[in-house]
């Protein structure tokens, strides 16, 4: 068992997993659990530190990225990567993928809502953002957790509900205006 950590995107679990012959990436936030999910042209270390490159310029840096045994992780290419963005990298044991357990849950998450999607021949993005935006367990959804707003679906939603609580654009033009 993993603590929780005590703030968003300090700890980041990450699989890989194949629907229809084609490769995914799923990264999970451990402390809000919203998904980033990329398709892998290539399943090789260097499009996999790529993806995550991109993840950390949006939400920042962890502390820690647990992630199994697979090649993709355990190459002189993903280990130089790690180091060199100071992350503490934990991979799973081979015959314990609990140890990765919200990157196990968020593929089955995923993989469940992309087949129910390509079924339906549904947008699989939205099928994301409905993820991303669905409370779970605490009453907030993941992108609460995370950004600290809703985010706007196809769902109608009152604007106030959109808007972030912890900081206002009216307060932060107020401090700026005065220095």
């Amino acid at each position: 068992m993993h603590d929780v950590p005590d703030h968003p995107w300090k700890k980041v679990g990450t699989d890989t997993f194949t629907i229809k012959r084609r490769d995914y990436l799923v990264t999970v936030d451990d402390f809000s659990q919203f998904i980033e999910v990329d398709y892998l042209p290539m399943s090789d270390s260097e499009t996999v530190v790529y993806k995550l490159k991109t993840h950390f310029a949006h939400h920042g840096i962890p502390a820690t990225l647990i992630s199994d045994n697979g090649q993709q992780f355990t190459s002189q290419h993903f280990q130089q990567f790690t180091r060199a963005w100071n992350i503490s990298h934990e991979t799973s044991s081979p015959g314990n993928s609990k140890a990765n357990g919200a990157a196990e849950a968020a593929v089955k998450t995923v993989m469940g809502m992309m087949k129910q999607c390509l079924k339906a021949k549904e947008d699989l993005y939205l099928g994301l953002l409905n993820i991303r935006n669905t409370p779970q367990g605490l009453n907030t959804s993941p992108a609460q957790r995370l950004m600290e707003r809703r985010m706007k679906t196809l769902v109608p939603t009152n604007d106030p509900l959109l808007k972030p609580k912890q900081c206002s654009l009216d307060k932060d033009m107020t401090n700026v205006e005065q220095e």
